[in-house]
C-alpha cells in the first residue's frame, strides 16, 4: 500500500511540476532582458574581466547560465518552494491544501543557509554569495570559473523566484494542474515570435523598469529566517489583507501586489480578501470580431479582472452566475501589469547582488618591498556602511619564460597565476580612502605581465551580513625596489662613440629592504630588457622593434660581488662585452637582482630572491652643430663676416666691426658632461662624457656618440671658439655651459603607450634636441631674434 502511495505521489509531482509555475521559455526571456540590460559590459570588463555577457565561463556564456537558471530552478521537487501567500506567510500548503508535498514559503527557499537547498543543487542567495567570494578569492583558476558560473546560475535561479511572486497562482496558494493560466498565456507568446502578442511581450521586458523603492532593499528584512533585504522584494510586510491601497505603491513586496490585486482561477471573490466584490465592477463589453457581449469584472488597477458567465447548474433551480478568467483580455491586462514589475523586481534584485563596490589605488606607484603590498580603498557603495567584514587582496599575473638570451612573453590568452592575501575584521570607509598593507606569503614573481590588483571585502554592507563588495582592476607594472637603482654620479649607466655597441654598465646601488634586513652572501646579477629596432631608430619616426613580444635578454654575473650594503650607495660595473647590448636598442629596462641570503639578524632565509628594477632611456645621442657661420642681425639671417654683416657692425664706418662680433667660427675641442639631474658637474677637459678634439666648421653636424641615462638629466659643454677670418680681433673666452638633458625614450609602455623619438632639423641635418648643442653667434639687437628653421 506505501509502494502505491508513494508511486502516486511520484506521478502526481511529476504532472504537477510543468504547471506550477512560469515556464521556461518566459523565465528565459525574463532573466536573458533583465541581465543584457542591467549587467553592464563596463562592470564586467573592470571587475570580472570580461568583455561581455557573451563571453563564455566555465564553458558556456555568462547571459546562458542567467537563462538556464530559470528552467534548472523548477527542477523536481524545487518547485513546490516557489509559492508565498503574503498575509498568512505560509508556502504551498500541498495539492488542494492537502500538505501533501507542500514547501517552504519562497522568501525562505531563497535565503536558505549554504549548502542547505535539497534536492536540486544549492543555489540559494546565501550560496551565490558564497560563490561570488570564492570566484573572486581564489586562486585556482577552475575553481575561480566553477565559483563564477555557479554565482550567476544562483542569482538566475533567486530571479526565477522573484518572478514568481508576480503569478496570482503562487501568491495565493493555488495548485493549477490543467489549468489555463497566466503562466500558460505568457508562456505561449514566449515561445512563438509570431504571437500576435509577441511585440507587447518584448515592449514589456524592455526598460525603463518599474522603479523599486529603494527603501526595499535597505531596510531589514521583516523575516528572521529570510535575513536579507531582498526578503522585502517578496513581501514587505506592509499589506495585511485589509489595506489593499498599499499594494499600488513602489515600496510594496511582489507578492504583496499580486496576492491582492489580482485572481487566480479558484480564488474569484473566495476567502482571499482581495479583490473584494466591493471593490469591483461589472461592465458589458461587445467583441468587436463576432459581436459578442461579454460582462467582465473590472478593478481600480485592471481594466479586464475577470468574466462573469452564466450557467445552469440544475435546471429546475435556473440559471447560477459564475466566473472566469480564461479570456486573453483578462490575461493579457495581466501581463501589462505584471510582467513589468516581475522584470523589474528581478533587475532590483540583480543591482542589490552586485552593488558593493570598492575604489583601490596603490598608496605608492609600485610596491615599495618584497613583503608588502600598501593600497588605498574607500567603500564606494551609495548609502551603506562596510564593518567587521574580511579584506582581500588578489594579485592576478601572467609570466614570461626565461631562456639564456630572452623573456619569452606568455601568449594573450595565457591563463593567469593568483596571489591572494586576506585582512579579518577590517571597517572600509566611504568618506575617505583608508591605507590598509598586505604582507605577501611569499615572493612576488619577478617576471610577470599583465599585472594586475582587485580587493574584495565580504561581510555586513548596509543591512546584509555576509554580501561582498570588489574594487575594478588595476593595472601595476612591476618595479621591483628592494634593491635601490640610480644613476652613478658619471651621470651615464653607458656611454659609446661612433656607431660601437655599449660594452660596460654602471650604476648605483643599495639595498633598500626594511627592518634592517642584510643581503650579504648571495649572487649579483644584472638584467638588461631590450628589443631592437629593424631600422634607424634615431630619425623621426616610428620603427618596428623585435622581438614583438617578449624581450631579448642580456644577463651579467659578476662573482666578486656578494653584498649590497644599506648605509650608501655602491656603484656596481657589469662587463657586456662577451654580450654588448646594440646600438638600435629600445624598449630597455635595467634590473639588479641579489640571490641568496637575508637576514634581520634574529632570522636568516636563504635563498631569497630580492631585486631593483629602472626603466632608463634608450639610446640617447649627443649632437652638436656649428651654426656660427651664419648671424642674426635685427631679425635677419646674413652670413658672418659678410660685407653686409661687417658694415651692420660698423658704427663709425672706418670698416672695422665695433658694435658686435659678426665674423664666423669654427668650434674645437668639445667636452660634454651628463650629470644626474640633482648633481650638476660642469664639462671639463679632464671630466667629460664625451668629447670631439677635431675642428667643426660652420654648418656641420657631427654626433659625439651615445649615452644611457636618466631621462631627465642634466648636461654641460665646454668648446673653443677659433676665429676664422685674420681680421677678426675679437677674442671669444667660453665657459662650461649647463642645460636641463632630456634623454630618448623609444619604446611601448604597461598602458600601451608608445613613444619615440622627435628629433630637431637644423640646415638639412636631424638632431637630438634633447642632449644636444648648437653653437651660435650672439644676436644683435635681438627682438624677437631669428629662427633657425629659417636659416637657408
Amino acid at each position: 500500500m506505501m509502494k502505491g502511495i508513494l508511486f502516486c505521489i511520484i506521478i502526481v509531482s511529476m504532472s504537477v511540476q510543468p504547471a506550477l509555475c512560469y515556464k521556461a521559455n518566459t523565465h528565459k526571456a525574463l532573466n536573458s532582458a533583465v541581465v543584457t540590460t542591467k549587467f553592464s559590459s563596463s562592470y564586467l570588463q573592470s571587475m570580472l574581466g570580461y568583455a561581455n555577457v557573451k563571453q563564455p565561463v566555465n564553458g558556456s556564456e555568462i547571459i546562458k547560465w542567467f537563462e538556464n537558471a530559470g528552467e534548472q530552478e523548477d527542477s523536481i521537487p524545487r518547485f513546490i518552494n516557489h509559492f508565498h501567500e503574503p498575509i498568512s506567510n505560509s508556502g504551498y500548503n500541498g495539492l488542494w491544501h492537502s500538505q501533501l508535498i507542500s514547501g517552504n514559503p519562497a522568501p525562505l527557499w531563497a535565503q536558505m543557509e549554504t549548502e542547505r537547498q535539497f534536492p536540486g543543487g544549492k543555489f540559494s542567495w546565501r550560496d551565490a554569495r558564497s560563490y561570488f567570494h570564492t570566484a573572486l578569492t581564489s586562486s585556482d583558476k577552475t575553481k575561480r570559473e566553477q565559483s563564477l558560473s555557479n554565482t550567476f546560475r544562483a542569482v538566475g535561479q533567486v530571479m526565477h523566484l522573484m518572478q514568481d511572486m508576480s503569478v496570482p497562482e503562487h501568491t495565493r496558494d493555488t495548485t493549477h494542474i490543467l489549468n489555463y493560466t497566466i503562466e500558460n498565456f505568457v508562456e505561449h507568446i514566449a515561445s512563438n515570435g509570431k504571437n500576435p502578442y509577441w511585440p507587447k511581450f518584448i515592449s514589456l521586458l524592455a526598460p525603463p523598469y518599474f522603479p523599486i523603492d529603494s527603501i526595499l532593499l535597505q531596510q531589514d528584512s521583516p523575516f528572521l529566517n529570510a535575513p536579507v533585504p531582498i526578503s522585502n522584494l517578496f513581501d514587505a510586510e506592509k499589506y495585511d489583507g485589509t489595506n489593499p491601497v498599499v499594494t499600488l505603491g513602489s515600496n510594496i513586496g511582489l507578492a504583496e501586489y499580486s496576492n491582492a490585486n489580482f485572481f487566480s482561477f479558484n480564488t474569484i471573490f473566495t476567502d482571499v480578501p482581495h479583490p473584494a466584490q466591493a471593490n469591483v465592477m461589472e461592465y458589458e463589453e461587445t467583441d468587436p470580431a463576432t459581436g459578442e457581449i461579454k460582462t467582465f469584472v473590472t478593478s481600480a488597477e485592471v481594466d479586464h479582472l475577470a468574466q462573469t458567465i452564466v450557467f445552469n447548474k440544475y435546471l429546475i433551480f435556473g440559471k447560477t452566475k459564475g466566473y472566469t478568467l480564461e479570456d486573453d483580455k483578462i490575461y493579457l491586462d495581466y501581463m501589462q501589469k505584471l510582467l513589468p514589475r516581475a522584470v523589474g523586481y528581478s533587475a532590483a534584485l540583480l543591482d542589490y547582488f552586485f552593488r558593493g563596490k570598492l575604489e583601490a589605488s596603490l598608496s605608492t606607484l609600485h610596491p615599495s618591498t618584497a613583503t608588502t603590498i600598501s593600497l588605498m580603498v574607500k567603500n564606494s557603495t551609495p548609502g551603506e556602511e562596510m564593518t567587521g567584514g574580511k579584506l582581500a587582496l588578489v594579485l592576478r599575473y601572467r609570466q614570461f619564460a626565461e631562456t639564456t638570451t630572452s623573456l619569452v612573453a606568455p601568449p594573450p590568452d595565457a591563463e593567469y597565476s593568483y596571489m591572494v592575501v586576506e585582512l579579518p575584521s577590517q571597517t572600509v570607509p566611504s568618506a575617505s580612502p583608508g591605507e590598509y598593507s598586505f604582507p605577501l606569503p611569499q615572493s612576488f614573481p619577478l617576471w610577470t605581465k599583465d599585472l594586475a590588483a582587485q580587493v574584495v571585502y565580504q561581510g555586513t554592507l548596509g543591512n546584509e551580513a555576509g554580501a561582498v563588495a570588489v574594487s575594478p582592476w588595476i593595472g601595476m607594472q612591476r618595479q621591483p625596489q628592494e634593491i635601490g637603482l640610480k644613476l652613478p654620479v658619471s651621470g651615464v649607466f653607458a656611454a659609446t662613440t661612433d656607431s660601437s655597441p655599449f660594452t660596460e654598465i654602471r650604476v648605483s646601488v643599495q639595498n633598500n629592504l626594511p627592518d634592517g634586513q642584510t643581503m650579504t652572501d648571495g649572487i649579483i646579477s644584472l638584467y638588461l630588457l631590450y628589443r631592437t629596432s629593424k631600422t634607424n631608430p634615431f630619425l623621426s619616426q616610428e620603427v618596428i622593434s623585435l622581438p614583438s613580444a617578449g624581450y631579448s635578454l642580456i644577463k651579467v654575473t659578476e662573482n666578486n660581488m656578494r653584498s649590497i650594503p644599506a648605509s650608501s650607495p655602491v656603484e656596481f660595473v657589469f662587463d657586456l662585452s662577451a654580450m654588448p647590448l646594440p646600438l638600435w636598442t629600445t624598449d630597455l629596462y635595467l634590473y639588479v637582482v641579489y640571490q641568496g641570503t637575508v637576514s634581520d639578524g634574529v632570522t636568516t632565509r636563504p635563498n631569497v630572491t630580492v631585486a631593483g628594477m629602472l626603466d632608463i632611456s634608450e639610446p640617447t645621442p649627443v649632437d652638436v652643430f656649428n651654426n656660427a657661420d651664419k648671424i642674426c642681425i635685427k631679425n635677419q639671417w646674413y652670413p658672418a663676416g659678410s660685407p653686409d654683416a661687417i658694415a651692420l657692425s660698423d658704427n663709425n664706418n672706418d670698416g672695422t666691426p665695433d658694435l658686435f662680433d659678426p665674423y664666423a667660427h669654427t668650434i674645437a675641442n668639445i667636452f660634454a658632461k651628463a650629470s644626474p639631474a640633482a648633481a650638476i658637474t660642469p664639462a671639463s677637459a679632464s671630466d667629460f662624457t664625451l668629447s670631439s678634439p677635431e675642428l667643426l666648421a660652420g654648418g656641420e653636424f657631427r654626433r659625439l656618440g651615445y649615452i644611457l641615462t636618466d631621462y631627465n638629466f642634466q648636461y654641460s659643454v665646454l668648446e673653443d671658439w677659433v676665429n676664422v677670418e685674420p681680421t677678426d680681433s675679437w677674442a671669444i673666452i667660453e665657459g662650461a655651459d649647463q642645460y636641463p638633458g632630456t634623454a630618448v625614450k623609444n619604446q611601448t609602455d604597461a598602458d600601451g603607450t608608445y613613444t619615440w623619438p622627435a628629433m630637431y632639423t637644423i640646415r638639412g641635418k636631424q638632431m637630438w634636441w634633447g642632449a644636444g648643442v648648437v653653437f651660435d653667434n650672439d644676436a644683435y639687437s635681438e627682438s624677437p631674434g631669428c629662427d633657425w628653421s629659417l636659416l637657408p
